[in-house]
């Protein structure tokens, strides 16, 4: 399985197929079926530091 930030739409099923015909070429057996979008990431600036091991600690019982 193959994870990565990816792009929306259409696009993003193109990109995935040259990916498998890439791959290949190299000699792997892959196949393009069944594409969906499981996560979908974001960032933004919060113009101050975050500490994630606080964050943790705090909120232990949904992080890991």
């Amino acid at each position: 399985m193959v994870r990565c930030v990816l792009e929306l739409g259409v696009r993003a099923s193109q990109n995935w197929r040259q990916y498998a015909t890439i791959i290949r070429k190299m000699g792997f057996p892959a196949k393009f079926k069944d594409f969906k979008i499981q996560e979908i990431v974001g960032s933004c600036d919060v113009m101050f530091p975050i500490r994630l091991e606080h964050l943790s600690n705090a909120h232990a019982d949904c992080s890991s």
